[in-house]
């Protein structure tokens, strides 16, 4: 759900994820969190499909991918299907609605978002 060109990562020490995360994944590095608060800003809530959780769940999701940094962060809390609201109304006139369909004209299944305008 990030826009390009918007940092929504929080890196601060305070808000890294705890040693759990790297005896889970194997991995040994920076850690970071999304800046819930800077994202709440844009959007009013983040979804997890079930897909989504079970090619992620405990594994190093790399953020910032080809920039160098090694930064990683993980779908820790969440479970499948999972919705945060990030505010307290839903904007249902949002330019950035869209409705997902499940295409199933290929070999495997996959979800494409219409975007409404």
């Amino acid at each position: 759900m990030r826009k390009r060109g918007q940092n929504c990562v929080d890196s601060s020490p305070s808000r890294s994820p705890r040693r759990n995360d790297t005896i889970g994944t194997g991995r040994s590095g920076r850690w970071v969190i999304p800046d819930w608060p800077r994202l709440s800003e844009r959007y009013e809530g983040v979804h997890l499909t079930v897909a989504g959780y079970l090619a992620a769940a405990g594994t190093a999701i790399a953020v910032d991918a080809g920039t160098g940094t090694g930064t990683a962060s993980v779908i820790a809390g969440w479970a499948p299907d999972d919705t945060y609201w990030l505010t307290d109304t839903v904007n249902l006139d949002s330019d950035d609605s869209r409705t997902w369909v499940c295409d199933t004209s290929g070999r495997h299944p996959s979800w494409v978002g219409k975007t409404h305008r």
